[in-house]
């Protein structure tokens, strides 16, 4: 893997929302295997989203908007509020009228959730810099 720089930034800041134990679980250990990233807090429902970024300032937030207690219009007001963190959605398969709407609201980058632990190493890095 590739060391990326990201403007002088020691560790890549990260927020999982998810209401699934076991995809946090997962992810979470996926971020901790990489020194160069830090998982700074999860959020479980949408109504603890806003509070978890204000307080930890994370440059990228991993969101299931398909998960049971998150919607794709959770991403709008945290992207207008939030603007400096970059979105990365990891969800099951959505049609491309979902995806392009995910798009417009102000996710960065999307994964589906049977993609491999690089993918999403890399994903992570590409959202942090904002691709």
């Amino acid at each position: 893997m590739r060391r990326i720089i990201l403007n002088n930034v020691a560790k890549i800041k990260i927020i999982i929302a998810d209401n699934s134990f076991l995809i946090r679980e997962g992810l979470r250990s996926i971020i901790n295997a990489h020194t160069e990233l830090k998982l700074v807090g999860e959020a479980e429902k949408a109504e603890h989203l806003a509070e978890k970024i204000l307080l930890h300032r994370p440059h990228v937030l991993v969101i299931d908007y398909t998960s049971l207690y998150f919607s794709i219009d959770d991403i709008p007001p945290i992207h207008q509020k939030f603007p400096e963190v970059n979105i990365l959605a990891i969800t099951s398969p959505q049609n491309k009228i979902i995806i392009s709407k995910s798009i417009e609201n102000g996710v960065i980058s999307h994964l589906l959730k049977d993609c491999g632990k690089e993918e999403i190493i890399e994903a992570i890095y590409s959202t942090a810099k904002g691709q």
